[in-house]
């Protein structure tokens, strides 16, 4: 499977290939996703990059936990990336990009997903670069949607907050509705700063320090 798009950003610029690539998932099909690379290539001399989850490794260090892989398996990706003239692009972050979800010995990781290029894509001046050095156009601030958190369910001030913020005995006034929505809203948020914190960060950070410990696996 794979999608196919030439980009030229303008007349004066280079044109180059790009292909967003998935290959087959069983085993025994996975020479078809081979022959498929070996056609795209055949097509055109054009700067070339291909990015995706090929659903192979070229090699055991890509693999942590389970069954080693069949070396005849990433034999037939690696030559294929040879015939076709493709350099892997390396990757920053994660060191594997597939996780089987399982725990202990059951558990296995592999980097499936990848960015390779031919010679020709590497040596023309990148507009992916330039397009990233772009300045962003400011934006008036948005203020946030509000979101309920299912955690506050798990703690009993949740509920006193709203029981305060819909107190039946308040006078009422007009608006009633939303005037209570939006007292309730704020108690919860200022509730929620005080008990949790800046959830957003701390969960960065765990995330953060997840991806340190799997890179250093």
């Amino acid at each position: 499977m794979h999608t196919d798009v030439v980009v030229r950003e303008s007349s004066a610029s280079i044109p180059w290939r790009a292909t967003g690539f998935y290959g087959q998932p069983e085993t025994e099909k996975r020479y078809i996703s081979w022959q498929l690379l070996d056609t795209l290539k055949a097509q055109c001399d054009m700067p070339w990059i291909i990015f995706g989850d090929f659903n192979e490794i070229v090699h055991q260090s890509k693999k942590s936990g389970g069954q080693e892989r069949d070396v005849k398996q990433m034999e037939g990706f690696r030559n294929c990336l040879g015939q076709c003239g493709l350099v892997d692009m390396g990757s920053v972050g994660q060191r594997f990009t597939w996780c089987n979800g399982r725990i202990g010995d059951q558990r296995t990781k592999l980097r499936l997903d990848r960015m390779v290029a031919n010679e020709e894509w590497m040596s023309i001046p990148l507009p992916l670069l330039a397009l990233s050095l772009k300045r962003r156009q400011l934006r008036k601030p948005v203020r946030k949607r509000f979101l309920f958190e299912a955690m506050w369910t798990r703690d009993d001030g949740c509920r006193d907050i709203i029981e305060t913020a819909w107190d039946p005995l308040e006078n009422s006034v007009v608006h009633f509705i939303t005037d209570k929505l939006k007292k309730c809203q704020d108690h919860l948020q200022r509730w929620n700063w005080r008990v949790y914190g800046n959830v957003n960060k701390v969960l960065r950070q765990k995330q953060s320090k997840l991806q340190h410990l799997e890179a250093s696996e």
